[in-house]
């Protein structure tokens, strides 16, 4: 009878320890989302005789099947205290072998931290709002930021994939108050993008980091017109030394603004500046160790988005759009060292940590700088629960190959994060066009199928290599099915 009694006491114990740590948390949200998805790509290498990887040999061609899974927990622990967790998992189909030597993680198994980040409500007073931790960072048209990984195939934050500029992952280890001083709202941000990198074998430096530090202002302007203004300002700051560890930092300072104004029914306008000034190490660039040079970039954008409001073809759904971009580049893109130590300027954009035209074609190919980029969309709905949408791209070089003696070469990337060497023809400038044709399928509220087929033209700027004859366009076909919980 003690031994039941002292039993009893031990669970009512442990019960009364357990009931506060539940009580703390008001509410708890499940939800996720489930991705399976056909990618066929073929001859991204432009007609060069090159693999994904880069190695001599073989087509850049990408055949999978690919899974994204995510899992996300919301908990409210008060009024004024969240905490937010999503779990992902991204992997090739039957690409499990822990023995292969690609450029991917050893084990496709992996279940990663996407988001774990808190949220503090009217923390010190009212209108300030903090969140602390991993968390996605999403500003105007992800222009500038928008991507830890910048939308691409850099391979020491990306995942066990292929193809991966079609990953999911795009959030930030980073500390984020908001200041609601409704209609204005004001972003600080900071943000941990690299730390204690090792600048050779055994050192590792404490200040050998890359941070990101921001401001952003949003002003409702509450004209009928639901005009918005948002002016910023960023600094990326990299101190790691490509060279020795007497070179100066690589300092980035971008101020910019955006508008945005529907000056009519269905009509969308938008507007968008930014600047890069600061310092650029010539170690990065092997203009040598303690050579400064002073960056001046910058990056335009505008874009016109209207609902055609003709009331024969409304329930089509129809939109038209257009949008414009410039990335500014250097005099001669084309050189591993193309600044004059005279001069002593950079002014190519840095692509910083932009999320733009993710699952086209030349977003795998080229890199966000010295381009000029022009889309025409339409899109209309011929059916219930039926899109269908085009996009035609068009892209140049902001600054032309030069014409000199030698051949100029481009980096081209590739699907598997490998990169080739590609031939240009010295004073051209169009480097192609593209067309992507997309049609998405509601099944339900929950469920959507979608299909991207596309096909890039290489342009006159892409020379003819020895052994290529670059009569192979690069294709694409995407399918996709995803299910929201």
């Amino acid at each position: 009878m003690n031994r039941r009694l002292i039993v009893i006491c031990a669970v009512m114990f442990f019960v009364a320890l357990a009931v506060p740590a539940f009580a703390a948390v008001q509410n708890v949200k499940v939800s996720g989302d489930i991705t399976a998805s056909v990618v066929d790509r073929v001859d991204l290498n432009l007609g060069l005789p090159m693999n994904g990887t880069g190695a001599a040999g073989g087509k850049d061609d990408s055949r999978v099947i690919m899974s994204q899974v995510r899992l996300r927990v919301d908990a409210d622990l008060t009024d004024n205290v969240s905490t937010t967790i999503r779990l992902i998992n991204e992997r090739d189909w039957n690409d499990e072998d822990p023995t292969r030597t690609t450029n991917r993680s050893t084990n496709d198994k992996n279940v990663d931290i996407d988001l774990a980040y808190v949220t503090l409500k009217e923390m010190l007073y009212s209108p300030l709002t903090v969140m602390i931790g991993r968390q996605e960072l999403h500003y105007g048209n992800d222009l500038i930021v928008g991507d830890s990984d910048t939308n691409r195939q850099d391979l020491s934050n990306t995942p066990d994939i292929q193809n991966r500029d079609l990953s999911l992952r795009k959030a930030f280890d980073a500390v984020r108050a908001v200041l609601n001083y409704d209609p204005l709202t004001i972003d600080l941000i900071y943000a941990k993008i690299n730390d204690n990198t090792k600048i050779s074998a055994g050192v590792t430096r404490e200040k050998d980091d890359t941070n990101l530090y921001g401001a952003y202002a949003k002003y409702k302007m509450g004209d009928k017109y639901n005009s918005i203004v948002e002016g910023y300002f960023w600094q990326k700051r990299d101190d790691r030394r490509a060279i020795n560890q007497h070179e100066n930092a690589s300092v980035i300072n971008v101020p910019g603004f955006r508008i945005v104004t529907n000056p009519i029914k269905g009509l969308n306008l938008q507007a968008e500046q930014a600047w890069q000034f600061g310092n650029l190490p010539g170690g990065q660039i092997g203009a040598g160790a303690n050579v400064n040079y002073d960056r001046d970039a910058m990056m335009s954008f505008a874009s016109v988005n209207y609902a055609l409001q003709v009331e024969r073809i409304m329930k089509y759904a129809p939109v038209i759009g257009a949008w414009f971009v410039r990335y500014s580049g250097d005099k001669n893109p084309g050189d591993s060292n193309p600044l004059s130590a005279a001069k002593k300027r950079y002014t190519a954009w840095d692509p910083m940590f932009e999320n733009a035209n993710t699952g086209t074609i030349y977003n795998v190919l080229f890199d966000t700088t010295n381009a000029r980029i022009v889309n025409g969309n339409l899109s209309i709905k011929p059916i219930e629960d039926v899109t269908a949408k085009v996009d035609y791209a068009a892209l140049w070089l902001d600054k032309k190959w030069p014409r000199q003696a030698g051949a100029s070469t481009l980096t081209i990337f590739q699907t598997g994060g490998g990169t080739i060497t590609q031939t240009m023809n010295d004073g051209k400038s169009f480097l192609g066009q593209e067309v992507d044709g997309t049609l998405t399928y509601d099944y339900t509220e929950d469920v959507q199928f979608t299909l991207l087929g596309s096909v890039y033209l290489p342009g006159k700027a892409i020379g003819t290599n020895s052994a290529s004859d670059n009569t192979k366009n690069p294709k694409q076909i995407i399918g996709s099915c995803k299910v929201t919980f």
